[in-house]
């Protein structure tokens, strides 16, 4: 972890690291005191992405920042590229720039030399946030705790007319889930990302709840969460414990219509 914070530090004012683990991790903390800029905050249990999120951006702006970096624990940058990817800040318009976010397909060669590409939706990890949109437009959503936290934000900051732009010129190394396939006679005729039964119901339930909330505005991310999530139905027939995720997958659906986030409670 400390040597993916090593391929972004330098180009930071301050970097929160906030642990939600719900324990403190000694040699962790011993490690990144080495850097420079660092503070660590450790909950005492698992708050959630969206506010460990707010809990940085909060920092930030009690620092003077004007930008949040988002990253996840498992990505990094190559070698100079955020210093790369910071400078297209410079020829961007930030008054109406919500978030440039790097490209997370390394194997997009068609837009790897455009400067930036204009989207509705991006994912967190290595995401510049526009603290000055945060500010006018709010937190993040912390009901949600898991999952669509940055599609939500992104559709709110769309919404307020702010732009959500992609450096197609930067990648960013990023793991997104163990990968699994489907094979027929050694021929893999399947892919897909697997995912805890847990976690599998707070895709479910907050895309649902994301893509009803911003139907009338945003139509294309309802039609795309609805593919989305009946492929998520699909994919619990190549899974174990398919009992137990079908169930979570009706609750979630349930949960959803019925506005019922936070942490997943077994009804």
């Amino acid at each position: 972890m400390v040597n993916n914070i090593r391929s972004y530090v330098n180009g930071l004012d301050l970097l929160v690291m906030v642990d939600n683990t719900g324990k403190s991790n000694a040699q962790l903390v011993a490690d990144l005191l080495k850097l420079e800029w660092v503070e660590y905050i450790c909950n005492d249990s698992n708050a959630g992405i969206a506010s460990a999120l707010n809990t940085g951006a909060s920092r930030a702006l009690e620092n003077g920042c004007d930008f949040l970096l988002t990253m996840d624990q498992d990505s990094f940058f190559n070698g100079d590229d955020f210093q790369s990817y910071l400078k297209k800040l410079e020829v961007l318009d930030v008054a109406t720039l919500g978030i440039l976010s790097p490209s997370h397909d390394q194997d997009d060669k068609e837009n790897a030399a455009a400067l930036s590409i204009e989207t509705d939706i991006v994912m967190t990890s290595g995401n510049l946030v526009n603290l000055e949109a945060y500010r006018k437009k709010g937190a993040f959503l912390e009901d949600l705790f898991i999952d669509h936290v940055d599609h939500e934000y992104c559709l709110r900051l769309r919404s307020g007319g702010y732009k959500i732009m992609i450096d197609s010129s930067t990648s960013l190394n990023h793991r997104l889930g163990e990968l699994k396939h489907v094979k027929i006679m050694d021929s893999t005729v399947f892919r897909f990302i697997s995912h805890s039964p847990e976690r599998a119901y707070y895709m479910i339930r907050n895309g649902a709840y994301v893509a009803g909330k911003y139907k009338e505005v945003f139509p294309s991310f309802f039609r795309k969460n609805l593919v989305l999530s009946l492929k998520e139905l699909v994919k619990i027939f190549f899974e174990s414990d398919k009992i137990k995720r079908i169930r979570l997958y009706f609750l979630a659906l349930k949960h959803a219509r019925k506005g019922r986030l936070g942490k997943l409670v077994h009804d």
